[in-house]
C-alpha cells in the first residue's frame, strides 16, 4: 500500500471539507426558501424569474427570500412584469391578469413550419434587407423580418421600419383562412406602394 504524502492528505481533507460546506450551504438555502404560487387569467402562461422558466400556470415553485422580478407571458397576450417579495417559510401568491394584444393579437409562428396555417388570415413577409420591424396598422409584430403571423381579416396599412425610419408602406388585404405572401426587395421598390390590395 502506498502512503499518501502529508501535502496530498491535506489537499484531500480540504477538498472534502469544501464539498461538505457547499452541501451545507445549499441545504440551508433550501431550508430558507419561500414558496411562490402564480396563477393567471387565462391559465397556461409561462413564468420567468431570474432567467429560470416555470409553468404553465397555475404553478408552484420555491425561491430564495427577497424581491424578485417576475415576467408572465402567453402567446397572443401582452407580457406582464411585476415584483414578488418572497419570505422564508411563507407562500407568496400572485394572480396575473393578461390582456390580449391590440388588433385581436398577432400570433407569430415559424416561417418554416409545415402544413396549413390556421387562424383568421396569415401574412408572411420576407424582406431584403432582413431584420425590419413590421407594423400592421398600429400593431407591431413582435419579431423582425422574415416573419409569419396571423391577423384578423381586414384591410391594413403595412409599414416596415428600421431604427424608427419608415422604409416601406403598402395597403394589405388579409383574407380569412388564406395566406398573403409578401417578398419585398426594398432596393427595387418605391417607398410607398399604392397598388390595389384586391388585385
Amino acid at each position: 500500500m502506498t502512503a499518501h504524502a502529508p501535502s496530498t492528505r491535506l489537499a484531500l481533507a480540504l477538498a472534502v471539507g469544501a464539498l461538505l460546506a457547499l452541501r451545507a450551504a445549499a441545504a440551508a438555502a433550501q431550508a430558507d426558501a419561500g414558496v411562490v404560487k402564480v396563477s393567471s387569467d387565462p391559465a397556461g402562461a409561462m413564468v420567468y424569474v431570474n432567467s429560470a422558466a416555470y409553468g404553465p400556470t397555475p404553478v408552484l415553485f420555491e425561491l430564495a427570500p427577497g424581491t424578485h422580478t417576475m415576467i408572465v407571458t402567453r402567446d397572443g397576450y401582452a407580457p406582464v412584469t411585476q415584483q414578488v417579495v418572497v419570505r422564508k417559510d411563507r407562500i407568496t401568491r400572485a394572480k396575473v391578469k393578461l390582456t390580449v394584444l391590440p388588433g385581436d393579437g398577432v400570433r407569430v409562428h415559424e416561417t418554416e413550419a409545415g402544413g396549413a396555417d390556421v387562424g383568421p388570415g396569415t401574412v408572411t413577409i420576407d424582406t431584403d434587407p432582413p431584420g425590419l420591424t413590421v407594423f400592421m396598422g398600429e400593431v407591431m409584430v413582435p419579431l423582425a423580418t422574415p416573419v409569419a403571423f396571423d391577423m384578423k381579416a381586414g384591410v391594413y396599412e403595412l409599414r416596415l421600419e428600421s431604427d424608427g425610419k419608415v422604409l416601406f408602406k403598402k395597403t394589405v388585404f388579409v383574407r380569412a383562412g388564406e395566406i398573403t405572401e409578401l417578398d419585398l426587395d426594398l432596393d427595387s421598390r418605391r417607398r410607398i406602394d399604392t397598388t390595389d390590395p384586391w388585385q
